[in-house]
């Protein structure tokens, strides 16, 4: 959760991908790598609809 804790700011953001890590069983890793992903994907500040980071994150 550290990983959520440094990288985010915004606490709907940490519960967003908090709550995708346990429903997936993402490891420290894949949470890392879905972030990186989503600041890749990320227009107007939320990632696009169709990008899988975006349906994880729903």
């Amino acid at each position: 959760m550290t990983v959520l804790l440094d990288k985010l700011s915004a606490q709907d953001d940490r519960d967003k991908y908090a709550a995708a890590a346990v429903e997936h069983g993402w490891s420290r890793d894949a949470l890392c790598a879905a972030h990186q992903a989503a600041k890749t994907d990320v227009t107007n500040g939320t990632p696009s609809r169709g990008t899988d980071t975006a349906r994880l994150l729903r």
